[in-house]
């Protein structure tokens, strides 16, 4: 977070009571805040009767009836107010004796085994603090900010001192205007936090709001980031940088501690947060054109191993085994280190992803002991007796089995059924990125666990870190087939859990396997890869912003896959070296130009930005490298940094539609348009020798008659035909982006 800030003031203008005594002031005047709850439905006018059933009226079908209002033509309006105590409410309407949940409500929770809308209710005796208006000038790094203080229902003072503002960590030294009168209290309404900060530097800032009362009840934090920088950053100018916490750099080698019964390959190799934070500051990053930096787990990882399928002992080098909810683990670094690299982070414009691993914990954490025999955890073992592991007991197949299918036998499978979990995931959630000062969350084995788990965290994520306007990314990783009919696999699945109430977007694993096939592997035309591409479009809905990528920590590196992989080239026999040739190569800079060409938010796994070689786990998790390239890893890495940075000036390679222009098996012509700009036409060639083609310029591309386009690769400048046509001439195993000339 960015520490540049010259010029603050705050007035706070509270209503407060004169007080002689060494006592802090009382603040008067607030208004008090509210007990009820408000539920209402919009119906056809030719609706019946409407009830709610909730768990504070049994669930009764016909106890609790909604008042009908009109809700102008053809609509009627039913509405209710309750007064409930706080925490979460399970609940349903009745529409003419017909069951629904609440389509306007996004959290949902489940009772004695159904699923219900949730209606979550705060503790009315606590203070309440809202945001009633935000304006950010980013030309004069300049925040003013009105924040609103309403005191506890039941008429408990809040002490003038129990205020408290925080901007970017540094208490505002805040001045309490005592004044009382009418004329003062016109200013400024009584309740009332105004805010002026000036002289903020480039990058984020996060101004905190707190209050108590004088019985010492809390107000739920307001948390209101903002950004100083020179264009709003949309996610979908996110390219995203996966680096492997344990494997990218070892900044601290005091903190590097292997365990002593595994192998290398397997085992802490010393990559820590320090590590991460000088490669930002090396320009590693910033020279890739990379707007985000999605990490592993930082929660502490056991001291143990544990037994891989292969008969081999694992560490937890990769921080998927949870060991703590709320602890780093000292070999990756601290929890100011941590908050460190996200602050180095954001001063480079970069935003950092956390992975949140919400599917399971390890048997050493202390929710396992603490719940182990509660409906917190699915049972490892069916009614039968049989282990309910994932692929071996339970099949990934089965959904039902899916979902409560533990990985191993120490990580222990979390039933989202159990409102507790839910709430105790959705808090280590919110501390994890508040103590990182993160952007994101990239959460693991989506498919593995119930829907309410990723619909309550998107609510939660929109409630806590979003009320500034600066929007968060939820991106999930659900490993599934390529395209496929089948509605359990493939784009189906991917597609259940992306909508405005869940996931932004996932990694799109079904699009990975056409990019593999048709560019690495050969395996497939590049027909086939368009037929994937357009079909995508729109599919996973409007809002979506989906990752494509090239490859992750789960698959064989890219670069071995397109030097003919072989079954025998495993991580611990005769692992994959780098490739004696250039074709592979070209193949994977083939694969970069397509990726960094895409919409949404594409993903670079670390090291394929030169092409490091591995097989499948853990080989595919080698320890990065920064020098030493050899001619066709330099020109890999040149590739990557051109398109990197390519992407991160062109708003309309980052923002863009897609549109298939031409494509036959080894050569996919394709426009990148949005509204107002001049359309990016982009060539991928895979063929050993160059191809032309002649493709429609419609009017919509703003490309003019005699334009003359220019290759952002370096290629020759190109002019548009006189009949709305361009001739395209792509080179043998390349690429060309055309743009307007400047």
């Amino acid at each position: 977070m960015n520490q540049v800030c010259r010029s603050l003031a705050i007035t706070i203008l509270l209503g407060v009571a004169a007080c002689q005594s060494s006592t802090p002031a009382a603040v008067g005047g607030l208004k008090k805040r509210s007990c009820a709850s408000t539920l209402s439905l919009d119906l056809p006018k030719a609706t019946g009767h409407v009830f709610v059933a909730g768990d504070w009226n049994g669930f009764s079908n016909a106890a609790s009836p909604l008042d009908a209002l009109d809700g102008g033509p053809g609509k009627t309006v039913f509405t209710t107010s309750l007064t409930l105590p706080p925490g979460d409410h399970a609940y349903q309407f009745y529409v003419d004796g017909d069951a629904e949940l609440d389509p306007t409500q996004s959290l949902e929770t489940y009772s004695d085994g159904g699923l219900y809308s949730d209606l979550r209710v705060a503790d009315c005796n606590a203070p309440l603090i809202t945001l009633s208006s935000w304006r950010v000038d980013v030309s004069q790094g300049r925040l003013d900010a009105e924040i609103q203080i309403q005191g506890p229902a039941d008429g408990v003072a809040i002490a003038a001192n129990g205020i408290t503002a925080q901007l970017d960590d540094q208490p505002v030294n805040a001045q309490i205007d005592l004044r009382t009168s009418a004329a003062d209290q016109s200013i400024v309404a009584p309740g009332t936090i105004d805010i002026h900060a000036t002289a903020l530097g480039t990058g984020k800032h996060v101004l905190r709001i707190n209050a108590v009362d004088a019985d010492g009840r809390a107000a739920a934090e307001l948390y209101l980031p903002l950004w100083i920088e020179a264009t709003p950053f949309d996610w979908r100018d996110a390219f995203i940088y996966f680096a492997m916490v344990d494997r990218f750099a070892d900044g601290d080698p005091a903190n590097d501690k292997p365990l002593a019964n595994v192998e290398m390959q397997a085992n802490f190799q010393g990559g820590d947060f320090v590590g991460l934070m000088q490669k930002i500051n090396d320009g590693w990053f910033d020279q890739l054109g990379v707007r985000a930096i999605w990490i592993t787990a930082p929660n502490l990882q056991p001291d143990i191993s544990g037994l891989g399928t292969d008969g081999r002992q694992y560490a937890g080098y990769h921080g998927y085994w949870l060991a703590s909810p709320d602890q780093t683990d000292p070999r990756f670094g601290t929890m100011q280190e941590l908050r460190a690299l996200g602050d180095t982070a954001h001063a480079h414009g970069i935003r950092l992803l956390l992975d949140f691993v919400a599917n399971d914990i390890h048997l050493e954490h202390p929710w396992w002991r603490s719940y182990q025999n509660t409906p917190f955890f699915e049972p490892l073992k069916l009614s039968n007796g049989t282990e309910c592991i994932c692929g071996a007991g339970c099949s990934y197949s089965d959904p039902p089995q899916l979902l409560r299918c533990w990985f191993t036998d120490y990580l222990a499978d979390i039933d989202y059924t159990d409102e507790i979990a839910v709430r105790m995931q959705e808090e280590v959630a919110v501390k994890w990125m508040k103590a990182a000062g993160a952007d994101g969350l990239r959460v693991d084995a989506v498919k593995q666990f119930a829907h309410v788990m990723g619909r309550d965290l998107r609510w939660r994520l929109h409630d806590e870190f979003e009320q500034s306007g600066v929007a968060t990314y939820m991106v999930g990783e659900t490993f599934a087939s390529s395209w496929t009919s089948n509605p359990n696999d493939g784009q189906n699945i991917v597609k259940q859990f992306v909508s405005d109430a869940e996931l932004n977007g996932q990694f799109d694993f079904p699009l990975h396997w056409e990019l593999i096939g048709a560019l690495a592997q050969y395996s497939e035309p590049m027909t086939q890869l368009e037929t994937v591409l357009t079909e995508e479009q729109g599919y996973y809905g409007a809002a979506a912003i989906m990752s494509p990528f090239l490859g992750n920590h789960d698959v064989p590196r890219y670069i071995s896959l397109a030097n003919g992989l072989g079954g025998d080239q495993t991580a611990w026999n005769n692992p994959p070296q780098a490739p004696g040739n250039a074709t592979p190569y070209q193949r994977l800079q083939l694969g970069i130009e397509l990726l960094l060409t895409l919409p949404g938010a594409p993903t670079l796994y670390y090291g394929d930005e030169f092409g490091m070689p591995g097989a499948n786990d853990p080989d595919n998790r080698r320890m990065m490298r920064f020098t030493n390239f050899s001619h066709d890893e330099q020109a890999t890495l040149t590739i990557a940094r051109k398109l990197g940075t390519l992407r991160q000036s062109d708003i309309v390679l980052r923002r863009g539609a897609y549109r298939t222009l031409s494509v036959d098996n080894d050569l996919l012509i394709f426009a990148r348009t949005m509204d107002g700009q001049v359309a990016r036409i982009v060539g991928i060639n895979r063929g050993s020798t160059a191809q032309t083609r002649a493709v429609p310029i419609p009017s919509s591309f703003g490309i003019a008659n005699g334009a003359v386009l220019t290759d952002a690769l370096g290629g020759e400048p190109n002019t548009a035909a006189a009949n709305q046509q361009l001739t395209v001439l792509v080179p043998a195993m390349g690429a060309v982006i055309y743009a307007p000339s400047h």
